[in-house]
């Protein structure tokens, strides 16, 4: 059963990854590159649960815990900062000196590879502790929205490369706060429409869940249909 279960929580997070990867279309990229920022994604679980513990434990000081502004500050300044923080430093330490990052669309591939790593792990943990129907569940909604924070990332993470070719540090700097900024705006959204549990909240949580939806295949084709080199020369098949 237990294997089962792991099936379950993984096939979401392995398709996605798929279907992004397909999306491809100039230069397929290493599959060991990709599986590499995946475990580097599981591993940024670690220091992401330590800061979420000890951001959580600092706001129990000042804030009653499940007030608004305990459940606000601790969805977009805590949860959403520690998590996309951590899986941006993996991307960069993983990808930002290979070789094979190459074009613009290859950041996206390797966002969403370390952020479905992250992804997969925090299911698999849940739906061992609670069963099938979450599998399900989470299947259409977290893995979804954990996908869509990796192809916001990587398209900023994508254009600070374009930037470092071009010797742009100043601009660099900015997609790269970007590629940080965004999905923890979103995440922190996602989080806290999860958290508040009104009617309101909950049908708020239904029109983001469909933009998310919309973001995570028109943004792929978009970014896909975009693609351009990062280096002077567009590959490194001399």
């Amino acid at each position: 059963m237990i294997r089962l279960l792991i099936i379950l929580a993984s096939l979401p997070g392995i398709l996605l990854i798929a279907y992004v990867y397909k999306q491809d279309k100039i230069e397929k990229e290493p599959k060991g590159l990709l599986i590499k920022l995946m475990l580097f994604g599981v591993l940024s679980i670690i220091p992401a649960v330590i800061a979420e513990l000890i951001g959580g434990a600092i706001l129990g000081l000042i804030f009653e815990e499940g007030s608004v502004m305990y459940a606000f500050l601790d969805c977009f300044f805590v949860v959403a900062f520690a998590e996309e923080g951590f899986k941006f430093l993996m991307l960069k330490a993983g990808s930002w000196k290979s070789r094979e990052f190459n074009y613009s669309f290859d950041g996206v591939v390797y966002a969403v590879s370390t952020g479905l790593g992250f992804a997969i792990v925090e299911n698999i943990l849940y739906v061992i502790d609670s069963g099938v129907s979450l599998a399900f569940m989470r299947a259409f909604t977290a893995v979804v929205a954990h996908a869509v924070f990796g192809v916001i990332m990587g398209i900023f993470y994508g254009k600070a490369r374009q930037f470092e070719t071009l010797c742009d540090v100043k601009r660099k700097k900015l997609y790269f706060r970007r590629a940080v900024l965004y999905p923890v705006l979103v995440h922190g959204l996602y989080d806290y429409l999860l958290s508040v549990g009104s009617i309101l909240a909950g049908v708020a949580f239904v029109v983001v869940l469909i933009v998310l939806y919309v973001v995570m295949f028109a943004g792929v084709k978009s970014a896909a249909k975009k693609d351009a080199p990062t280096v002077p020369w567009p590959t490194n098949r001399w």
